[in-house]
């Protein structure tokens, strides 16, 4: 897993400051991070490309409060990105999570604490969200939203995208649906964990689904009716003429 990570700070001692305290927080764990320092608040540069975390100094540029300025400028270009503001001024904590603010570090005595503690929350709600695969080429961290399904062939677990594209790796589909089973994914047949997002019907004398892309997959009996619970339950429906 890559993260980047943007640190925005007028102090050049501070920003030492919090790498070493990123560094220390990431050390011994096989998560690469990038990070990217921009002393100047407005560095353009900083608009120009999307980070997965910014860090944000608050009291810079002369101002108590520009750091707060620049989090609705980087919210507004990246809606989904993750805020930390990192300050001397822990009174500014309240103030902060009105923007919808992901951590509040501390900058006095709390500093590598508070990071460490912050990474920890921001790798949990990854895990909770994406899937980690792991190949020749190297390790992806992959949204779970783009996922359409999970395959299995010859020992090779197949990833299928929404945009069409797919990734290969090797792993045993009872692995991949005991981490995906509890974030809307579910069992068809014996080689497939899919999508239920992307489930657009189940016929139900074929004991197939049809996803999004007007494929289909056959599934057992039981399967069947566990997903004729789920669709009356939930968000599809049964199709039995498709």
């Amino acid at each position: 897993m890559i993260i980047n990570i943007a640190i925005v700070d007028d102090s050049e001692t501070d920003i030492r400051t919090v790498k070493n305290a990123i560094s220390s927080a990431f050390y011994g764990t096989e998560i690469l991070v990038r990070t990217r320092v921009f002393v100047d608040p407005n560095d353009s540069a900083l608009l120009q490309r999307k980070y997965d975390v910014y860090i944000l100094d608050i009291d810079m540029d002369g101002s108590e409060t520009r750091g707060f300025e620049l989090s609705a400028k980087i919210k507004e270009n990246y809606p989904t990105t993750v805020i930390m503001f990192c300050s001397n001024h822990d009174d500014l904590v309240f103030d902060s999570f009105k923007l919808n603010t992901f951590y509040f570090i501390r900058k006095q005595d709390r500093l590598t604490e508070d990071i460490k503690a912050a990474f920890i929350k921001y790798i949990d709600m990854l895990s909770n969200n994406s899937y980690i695969a792991k190949n020749k080429n190297g390790i992806y961290k992959i949204s779970l939203k783009d996922v359409l399904y999970f395959e299995v062939s010859h020992n090779d677990l197949y990833i299928h995208f929404v945009n069409g594209r797919e990734i290969k790796e090797r792993k045993q589909i009872a692995i991949v649906y005991d981490e995906v089973k509890n974030k809307g994914f579910v069992m068809i047949g014996k080689s497939f964990v899919v999508n239920t997002k992307y489930i657009i019907s189940i016929n139900k004398s074929q004991r197939s689904v049809t996803l999004t892309n007007r494929q289909t997959i056959q599934m057992t009996v039981k399967q069947l009716e566990e997903f004729k619970h789920f669709f009356d339950n939930s968000q599809g429906e049964i199709n039995n003429d498709i």
